[in-house]
């Protein structure tokens, strides 16, 4: 299981060339949650603060903003990860996350991270992907996803 959190880990673009031990003792954080089949990982517009790793199964990113159905950004893997701005915003969360199947992730909160963060002096490199650009992409996808929603409802 640590290896995949590890590869997830690895994908992330805030931590730029940190070696492989630095990254396994954050992946020793991680807890693990398990998640049924069709069940709410986390909603649209909530307050929370971990990152996520999948370990088995597969969920789905989507959104409900302004629509009547929900409009799938994307499916995500064993290896992939989401949630991984609840670490360093207080943002809400920008879409839905829901499993596809029976889901094992493992789980890294905000404080363990900044544990993590702060006894091995890892700097975030918010210059290369900043929490603004983050959400002003978000926003665009909402827009674009709502746009195209209601174009095909025309059709």
């Amino acid at each position: 299981m640590q290896n995949i959190i590890l590869s997830g880990l690895k994908q992330i673009p805030f931590f730029p060339q940190l070696p492989e031990a630095t990254l396994r003792s954050l992946a020793l954080k991680a807890q693990v949650a398990k998640f049924s089949r069709g069940e709410k990982i986390l909603k649209e517009g909530d307050k929370t603060n971990s990152l996520y790793v999948i370990v088995s199964g597969k969920v789905k990113i989507h959104m409900n903003y302004a629509v009547e159905k929900p409009v799938d950004l994307i499916t995500l893997e064993p290896g992939d990860y989401f949630g991984e701005m609840a670490l360093i915003t207080d943002e809400p969360r920008a879409a839905t996350v829901t499993a596809l199947f029976r889901t094992v992730c493992g789980v890294i909160s905000k404080a363990d991270f900044w544990t993590w963060q702060t006894t091995h002096a890892v700097e975030i490199n918010l210059q290369r992907v900043s929490h603004k650009k983050i959400r002003y992409l978000n926003q665009k996808t909402q827009k674009i996803a709502t746009s195209s929603v209601y174009q095909n409802k025309e059709v």
